[in-house]
């Protein structure tokens, strides 16, 4: 995308060129406003007139807009500290005052801008999924080769909404996808992540069948490739939903196997996490060795 298009923009704007003021004698205003929404590329020539245009240096614009990326970074990164720690108004506020040079980051940004209403209650279940849909281009990513990191998160969040209301076609749609794609060892690993994102999500809405069949397929993968990453992870929430079915015998077993990758991994924080979910969950099934395992950590 050409993002030095957009900062043109924010400074034509600033400075208070119409369009046509702007682009006289330059290109028509519809180029540059496919320099602009498209991403096309500006020809050298045709910059060195836009930064004349806007009574600047070469030096000093170029200058300026490294400044203005480095700020994109800082501004996600609060964005993100922000929505982390549940400040939903704020970040709405600092998306309401700041302009990205960066389509990748503005975005991301309107991720977390959605996410922020979704959280607050100002956006029904039906507008958060549209702009979630939209704000990816679905069904694009779907032809692609794989699905970016914004892509997953959308679909996730889309798929819980979804599945509360017992709507399971996109769910169905994005697992097939990920179990059936012929792709590099490396992909197939992430997909793993993926995987084991859905059967969260299965868990969260109370479709235990579901998350242990997932996890299921999911376990099988990551053996398959040894990728240990998520397995413990996996065995936890099968463990879970046997808990929640009723399926006794297969607590400990699966108990067990979790806490040996736990070991295998050496993730201490994820290992305390986990055994402490454990023991709280599992209080009443736990036979003597998983009991005496948690127990000496």
């Amino acid at each position: 995308m050409n993002n030095i298009a957009l900062y043109l923009n924010l400074l034509r704007e600033k400075r208070g060129l119409t369009i046509e003021q702007f682009v006289e004698d330059i290109s028509s205003p519809r180029q540059f406003g496919r320099y602009v929404n498209e991403g096309a590329s500006i020809p050298d020539a045709k910059l060195i007139k836009y930064i004349e245009r806007l009574n600047i240096s070469f030096t000093k614009f170029h200058n300026e807009y490294d400044n203005f990326k480095h700020r994109d970074n800082e501004i996600l990164s609060e964005i993100a500290k922000h929505y982390t720690l549940l400040r939903y108004v704020d970040v709405l506020k600092i998306l309401k005052n700041h302009t990205f040079t960066s389509r990748k980051h503005e975005k991301e940004c309107n991720f977390y801008s959605i996410m922020s209403e979704i959280k607050l209650g100002t956006l029904s279940k039906l507008t958060a999924k549209e702009s979630l849909l939209k704000l990816i281009n679905h069904p694009a990513p779907l032809n692609a080769d794989y699905l970016t990191s914004l892509e997953l998160n959308c679909y996730f969040e889309v798929i819980f909404i979804e599945t509360l209301e017992n709507d399971y076609e996109l769910f169905n749609t994005i697992s097939n996808l990920i179990m059936n794609t012929k792709n590099s060892i490396e992909h197939s690993k992430k997909s793993i992540g993926v995987l084991t994102s859905l059967t969260q999500i299965l868990g969260v809405v109370k479709d235990f069948e579901r998350a242990f069949s997932l996890a299921t397929k999911a376990i099988d993968i990551a053996r398959e490739l040894h990728s240990y990453h998520q397995l413990s992870t996996l065995y936890y929430f099968r463990a879970l939903a046997s808990l929640r079915l009723g399926y006794f015998e297969l607590i400990n077993s699966d108990l067990r196997k979790a806490l040996n990758v736990l070991e295998i991994e050496e993730n201490t924080e994820k290992a305390a996490i986990i055994k402490k979910d454990m023991l709280l969950e599992f209080s009443n099934h736990l036979d003597k060795s998983v009991l005496f395992h948690l127990e000496q950590q």
